[in-house]
């Protein structure tokens, strides 16, 4: 082992133990709150800034350092963020649009869920033409995000209610560069593909007097969330970690796409 070698390693085991507690310690606090619907809807806020301290302490180290198999330290320029929630459909609902169902309505789950080439076990893509295949196996919101739109329309929206997959803290989806990649817990990684492009199934999910103006409304905003693809295969759950690999230089934001 060359000099130095010794101390990396043991600080890198410190922070790998230091992060597992975190990441346990979030996880307990998503589920401990009460975001999953089945079993009664929490402030996911509330939690929110709980998991990004918790994370934060555990983690800050890896903004400049990161670890490989070896135990050697190597410049790291990742962003860490979290998994607030996983969600999958919970019911089709009918819809008047050219596919006559909805997937939209997702709700989250609780523990480990399995993520393969088209996304979500159990959850359903009922339009791939627009809204589904491997290039949008998977939709992230941003908790920020929500927060404004639950402030907006004067109603709390639990995580799904977006018809996203992942709720996220600690990250800004829309402005997430195409090609940058999420590695989440320990096995996924996913990479950004595009924006999500609002349309009339989902101004009819809003419903009531939101419902008029909402797909150009929610575009305008510019909080309209990325779409991912899968890289590689696993599982996961809410409180996992999220580290960002960047992406080509020059490679656009998810907003930019958007906004052509």
């Amino acid at each position: 082992m060359a000099p130095g070698d010794e101390l990396a390693h043991g600080r890198a085991g410190g922070v790998r133990a230091r992060g597992r507690q975190q990441v346990l310690r979030a996880r307990a606090a998503v589920v401990g709150h009460g975001c999953f619907p089945d079993g009664g809807a929490g402030p996911v806020e509330r939690i929110a800034g709980y998991v990004r301290f918790s994370l934060r302490a555990a983690w800050t180290t890896r903004s400049a350092v990161t670890f490989q198999p070896s135990g050697r330290a190597r410049p790291y320029a990742g962003r860490v963020a979290v998994i607030l929630a996983v969600c999958v459909v919970h019911a089709l609902r009918p819809d008047a649009g050219p596919v006559g169902v909805t997937a939209i309505d997702k709700r989250a789950v609780a523990g480990p869920v399995r993520v393969g080439p088209y996304g979500l076990r159990a959850d359903v893509q009922a339009d791939r033409v627009f809204h589904g295949g491997t290039a949008q196996a998977l939709y992230a919101y941003g908790q920020d995000d929500a927060d404004h739109w639950a402030r907006e329309l004067r109603r709390e929206l639990a995580p799904g209610w977006f018809g996203e997959n992942l709720r996220v803290a600690g990250l800004d989806p829309n402005a997430a560069r195409v090609g940058e990649r999420w590695r989440v817990g320990a096995d996924v990684v996913l990479e950004v593909t595009g924006p999500r492009e609002p349309c009339s199934t989902f101004a009819r999910w809003v419903g009531g007097a939101d419902e008029q103006g909402w797909v150009r409304r929610f575009r305008d905003a510019g909080r309209v969330g990325a779409y991912l693809r899968v890289v590689s295969r696993g599982s996961v759950q809410a409180g996992d970690p999220v580290v960002v690999e960047p992406a080509a230089p020059g490679a656009p934001t998810v907003l930019e796409v958007l906004r052509g």
